[in-house]
């Protein structure tokens, strides 16, 4: 994660103080399923091998499961952060790992050139999947402000989200990760997506839920 999520989760108290001061431009949660002294030892060990290679700059190791506990709450209250303040638009998205590095700063270039927009991105490492969460300006123009026609408001999220799904796709990613499509995205999987994929779906869809009554209008249209 970013620093973006930290600060979040201090704006909207829901984290009076983190683990490591001051907030990192980049962190990373690594849980190690070893509880064993030994498995402790091995791990501060490696720890310690990457402060000494500069690969980190600085980390905590939960010492009991107490604290464990307070170091996950972090990742799990970013959501709650999230609601809080309030997104325009969320995207749970994945692009390949080895591009990580230059989606994220690449997708937020594209947003700005928008406007004036906050994200707060965070994800899985393992599988490159990122919870992409765009957010209006802090301080909006007049404009901005007087843009509370529903109308309006959907227009611009219909913009965000093509802007990051765009950019998805010039990165060989998918617009549909962990949390599925929804349903503001169903239609670009329709035009976009594996079209034999697409068909297979909608004929299991049609099989099963020929009268159309189980969520209709969510990922098949």
């Amino acid at each position: 994660m970013p620093t973006s999520p930290l600060e979040y989760l201090l704006a909207t108290g829901l984290q009076e103080t983190l683990p490591v001061t001051p907030i990192p431009e980049w962190a990373a949660m690594i849980m190690i399923d070893n509880h064993d002294d030994d498995g402790r030892q091995r791990t501060e060990t490696i720890v310690s091998g990457l402060l000494e290679r500069g690969h980190v700059v600085d980390g905590t190791i939960a010492a009991s499961a107490r604290q464990t506990a307070q170091i996950w709450a972090i990742r799990e209250l970013i959501p709650e952060a999230n609601k809080r303040t309030g997104p325009l638009v969320s995207h749970d998205i994945s692009v390949p790992i080895s591009a990580l590095n230059r989606f994220i700063p690449d997708a937020a270039g594209a947003l700005a050139k928008l406007g004036p927009y906050r994200v707060n991105c965070f994800g899985h490492y393992g599988d490159g999947n990122l919870h992409y969460n765009v957010f209006p300006p802090l301080h909006p123009s007049d404009r901005e402000t007087a843009a509370t026609d529903s109308a309006v408001r959907d227009r611009e999220r219909e913009i965000v989200s093509d802007c990051i799904c765009e950019r998805v796709g010039a990165y060989g990613g998918s617009i549909a990760a962990e949390h599925g499509t929804g349903r503001m995205k169903a239609t670009r999987l329709r035009d976009e997506g594996d079209p034999t994929f697409y068909r297979v779906v909608k004929s299991i869809k049609q099989t099963l839920d020929p009268h159309g009554i189980l969520n209709p209008g969510a990922v098949i249209v």
